[in-house]
């Protein structure tokens, strides 16, 4: 019986070091940053949250502006209704519905969708707007992502390209270099409405011909009216390092309005261009950084209609310094420069590609630019100055104002403001306010402002206005 107890009490005390033992182990191989307190019962039982396979939301939105003082007065007493802005088709109204939705295969491959509806409302007019503005698959692979469809394709250079294409996007994202390459087509765009297609150059690309007019009970039906029909091909690479970015670029866009197609044959002129360019931005110090773009354009006006061809070759740039006040960056302080070039002793209307001269010097570019909320310029014969300012107290409220000086390159060119008609080069200056109110995640309201005024290139100088403001539901 004693042989038994003893046998039983080694048994016991060979057990309890045994689990000693492999508690210490799994103690042993915790990481050295975790203490026993912050060890997980359960490791393998750690509860993830179901991925959503099916994503909705949607926008309703109405954006009003109107300018006042272009016409030489503010305000008519003596037209058709009792009382009109002046001028009075210088305002509209845009009301619009966005739908959006995705279907989630993974957390980063996803197909997308976004429909869009706008009522846009002007003097006399009132014109309905559809279009599909997204339908593509994103698909993430461990170096990059693969995007095909229509979307929002961007270069480095915002300026140079930014934009809607029916195309297909590759990303290789590796340390210190992201390449991107994308290859697409604009004469899809505007299938509901030649309004979603942005990339008119020449006439033909403006010649849609607007039938509806519901203010008339004037319904046409035009599908895939005439519209701008360009094939882009982009590559950047963006090689950073140090908080600093380097970027080459190459951007070809080639016209085939040109290829016969019933009712569609462009028998006026082309414009075909590429685009070789460098963008640069980085961080100089704390709270202080830089942005810069150059770029050069090449390429060929094809007069069709005369069998002529006239070469083109233009630059254009930016440059903007960034400083934010430490430590919060509540305020945000900025300089730029832009330039664009325009073809000298140029006679000819702004939108007129056929000039005198022997070649083509204004600056094409399918991007965006920012010159003065009033003026909106071209960045096509002018050198811009700007001053900004952003107050941003938290995410519920933000405040801009800027200044910009604005010059032309050429005084006896055109800019693409038709109302400068002398031969100066002081175009003007230009003051804008503008803030925006997010009341919550669905709810947002915003508004903007700004006053130019016309100096040595106005025979007109009376001051401009421009106001306009936007409320938000997002769901």
């Amino acid at each position: 019986m004693m042989k038994f107890f003893k046998i039983l009490l080694i048994s016991v005390i060979s057990l309890c070091s045994m689990q000693i033992f492999a508690e210490e182990s799994k103690v042993s191989e915790l990481p050295e940053n975790v203490t026993l307190f912050e060890k997980v019962d359960f490791v393998e039982d750690n509860l993830k949250e179901a991925p959503v396979i099916f994503g909705f939301g949607g926008l309703l939105y109405s954006r009003s502006d109107a300018v006042i003082g272009k016409s030489g007065s503010y305000f008519n007493l003596n037209g058709k209704y009792p009382f009109e802005l002046s001028p009075r088709n210088n305002w509209q109204s845009l009301n619009g519905l966005s739908l959006w939705g995705t279907m989630n295969f993974t957390e980063k491959r996803f197909l997308a969708f976004k429909l869009t509806g706008i009522m846009k409302i002007g003097y006399e007019s009132v014109i309905p707007l559809f279009n599909i503005d997204e339908l593509y698959l994103n698909w993430d692979h461990p170096n990059g992502k693969i995007v095909i469809g229509r979307n929002l394709y961007t270069l480095k250079s915002d300026l140079n390209f930014t934009g809607h294409l029916d195309g297909l996007e590759i990303d290789i994202n590796v340390p210190y270099l992201n390449f991107k390459s994308f290859l697409g087509f604009s004469g899809l765009l505007g299938v509901f409405h030649p309004y979603f297609n942005k990339y008119s150059l020449t006439a033909y690309d403006r010649s849609f011909d607007e039938q509806t007019n519901l203010t008339n009970l004037v319904t046409v039906v035009q599908i895939n009216g005439h519209q701008s029909r360009r094939i882009f091909f982009a590559t950047d690479f963006d090689i950073h390092f140090w908080s600093h970015h380097i970027t080459p670029f190459f951007l070809m866009q080639y016209d085939i309005s040109n290829i016969g197609l019933p009712n569609f044959n462009n028998d006026d002129y082309t414009i075909n261009t590429f685009t070789i360019g460098l963008n640069l931005q980085g961080k100089i110090a704390t709270n202080f950084y830089y942005k810069g773009d150059i770029a050069g354009v090449f390429g060929m006006m094809q007069d069709l209609e005369n069998k002529k061809t006239k070469a083109i070759a233009a630059a254009g740039g930016t440059v903007e310094l960034r400083y934010s006040i430490p430590p919060s960056a509540v305020n945000t302080f900025s300089i730029g420069y832009a330039m664009g070039t325009g073809t000298p002793n140029n006679d000819e209307d702004f939108d007129e590609d056929r000039v005198n001269a022997d070649q083509i010097k204004k600056y094409y570019y399918y991007g965006k630019f920012s010159g003065g909320y009033v003026l909106e310029p071209q960045l096509v014969n002018i050198h811009s100055l700007s001053l900004k300012y952003l107050f941003t107290p938290n995410d519920k409220f933000s405040l801009n104002l800027s200044f910009f000086q604005t010059f032309k390159m050429y005084k006896e060119s055109p800019i693409s403001d038709n109302e400068a008609n002398l031969s100066e080069y002081n175009l003007g200056s230009e003051l804008d306010l503008g803030f925006l109110i997010n009341f919550s995640r669905s709810v947002s309201v915003g508004l903007d402002s700004g006053l130019f005024i016309p100096e040595n290139a106005y025979s007109d100088k009376t001051w401009r206005f421009r106001v306009g403001g936007t409320l938000a539901l997002s769901f």
